[in-house]
């Protein structure tokens, strides 16, 4: 498994590790933080999904807009009208073509949004809210979409004069996508319960013409049905995804009721289908909640109605974390098709971005449904910390960073984390005031900066450059998170990285001598590395 460092390296460069290169490692999910908010929206965003080689974002929003943003500085590219009268649910780059993205909104139209343009046409029209969109692999040009009305559209954009055809339900329809290791498959979510499995080589017009069985409906639903009750829309799915690194694995996210993991692999056999489930949040205020499988397929990702992004361990149903992404809702989770961003969205307007952080987040042993109003109120990020209680949080931080100090100054560094950690803790949250605002953020910074320290100290020299990199995050002049990360590039095998923070630093203020002394180290350190390739380079040309 690679270390955190070579990960944070990794992403600086823009190669080297991809998600799929951590399968298993839990450490790793549970470092996400909130690195960033996308702000650029006017309304909740209901959709957000990369390009392919995941270089793009594009978001869709209430605002009837779509924006596109950029992965390696994190802005706004584009802000782009659709011509929608009503909410956008769906939005996706065309395969291939980074100047055209489909969307699908709440006026039942299906669009075609052309970024230089700047303009949008329409493409096809249902009677109902036109929900997900999902393109086929074996024919880039060939969108579908799924509507309430009971329709799959499935429309040919290469076709002049545009041609597309239809496939009915008896109920309405909601999430779409094809099986990547089976690439004419594709599943649909139904509002009887079910998911369809369609091969598009042999659908015909109507549902009866299907090719596959159907996945079954949920027991609890079926009894239902069969006692005659309301359904009032219990057990309908409401997203799916197919893992894209295990074949013909499906993950359901079910509204009232839990995620089901399911294999299509004996699509004869539905009874046989139900692999794992997944518990702990509560799915019914919002009837389009995305599902998605993180990190190498071997996590699952969702949303839920108290704010919270939730992630559990695929094989064993287990939940490894919590975090607030929102302040009401959390309906969208899009993780990054090669590195280890993920991207929540959800009623709040702005789009929230995740990344690792320094050291494990904590999951309480409570699940949602078992914390107060007021506990969830209070640990709502939309919601303001009042001035009274920011000064109390800001005092508990600076009693555990004394704390954290002593223990360091008799060298109990491992001590000294946990205090430091649970200052972190007490000052997550929105202060209210500018000066509680500028004091929140140097109690962080002093904390991270206090953290890296203890991790030179203990040798942990991975963690102790992603403290560093948290504090940079923040302030990237510090000149001691600077000094400190030069230490761990060093110790890390990164003499050329250690000089690049080291020329900061002394920009900035750092201590001369110390730095003097660090930059002869790292400079020694790069002769060194260019021995040995010199001499592997010798060896190769003899041989």
């Amino acid at each position: 498994m690679p270390s955190l460092s070579r990960v944070l390296r990794s992403r600086e460069r823009g190669t080297g590790i991809h998600a799929a290169d951590l399968e298993g490692s839990r450490s790793f999910i549970q470092r996400l933080y909130l690195s960033e908010k996308l702000m650029g929206h006017s309304g909740c965003v209901n959709t957000v999904q990369w390009d392919s080689e995941g270089n793009y974002l594009v978001s869709g929003s209430d605002d009837r807009m779509v924006c596109i943003w950029s992965f390696w500085n994190k802005k706004q590219l584009h802000r782009i009208p659709t011509g929608h009268s009503n909410n956008i649910f769906c939005a996706k780059f065309v395969p291939g073509q980074l100047d055209k993205i489909a969307t699908a909104a709440g006026d039942g139209q299906l669009r075609l949004v052309h970024v230089e343009r700047q303009y949008a046409d329409e493409l096809v029209r249902a009677d109902g809210v036109m929900l997900k969109i999902a393109f086929a692999p074996e024919s880039p040009a060939v969108c579908l979409a799924t509507s309430m009305d009971g329709s799959l559209r499935m429309v040919d954009l290469r076709s002049d004069p545009l041609t597309h055809s239809r496939i009915t339900w008896r109920r309405g329809l909601s999430g779409v996508a094809f099986d990547p290791f089976r690439p004419s498959v594709c599943a649909i979510g139904v509002d009887d319960g079910t998911v369809a499995l369609l091969d598009m080589r042999f659908a015909g017009g109507h549902e009866d013409h299907k090719a596959l069985v159907s996945i079954p409906a949920p027991e609890t639903r079926q009894r239902m049905l069969q006692r005659g009750e309301s359904l009032d829309r219990e057990e309908t799915p409401s997203g799916l995804d197919f893992s894209t690194t295990h074949a013909h694995e499906l993950i359901v996210n079910y509204r009232d009721g839990p995620l089901r993991l399911y294999s299509t692999r004996n699509d004869s056999q539905p009874g046989r289908m139900l692999m794992q489930s997944y518990t702990g949040r509560r799915n019914v205020d919002t009837f389009a909640k995305d599902v998605s499988f993180l990190h190498g397929g071997r996590y699952i990702g969702s949303g839920g109605d108290c704010g919270n992004l939730f992630v559990w361990d695929k094989a064993t149903g287990q939940l490894v974390y919590k975090a607030l992404g929102d302040s009401s809702v959390v309906n969208c989770v899009c993780p990054h098709p090669s590195q280890l961003d993920v991207i929540t969205a959800g009623i709040d307007s702005d789009i929230k971005w995740w990344t690792l952080g320094a050291t494990p987040v904590p999951l309480s042993l409570e699940t949602t449904e078992t914390l107060t109003s007021s506990l969830q109120s209070r640990m709502r990020m939309g919601e303001v910390i009042s001035a009274d209680e920011a000064e109390g949080k800001l005092a508990e931080a600076n009693a555990h960073r004394a704390v954290g100090n002593e223990f360091f100054r008799t060298e109990k560094y491992t001590e000294a984390l946990v205090e430091y950690e649970k200052g972190l803790a007490a000052i997550r949250g929105r202060m209210s005031r500018g000066d509680l605002i500028a004091a929140q953020t140097q109690a962080r910074l002093l904390i991270l900066g206090n953290t890296a320290a203890c991790h030179i100290k203990l040798e942990n020299f991975s963690e102790a450059l992603a403290a560093c990199t948290q504090a940079i995050a923040i302030d990237k002049n510090n000149a001691k998170a600077r000094f400190r990360r030069a230490q761990a590039h060093i110790e890390l095998g990164q003499p050329k990285d250690a000089l690049a923070d080291i020329h900061v630093a002394r920009a900035n203020g750092g201590d001369a001598a110390a730095l003097d002394g660090l930059e002869r180290v790292a400079r020694e350190r790069l002769r060194e590395e260019r021995r040995a390739e010199t001499a592997l380079y010798s060896r190769m040309f003899r041989s």
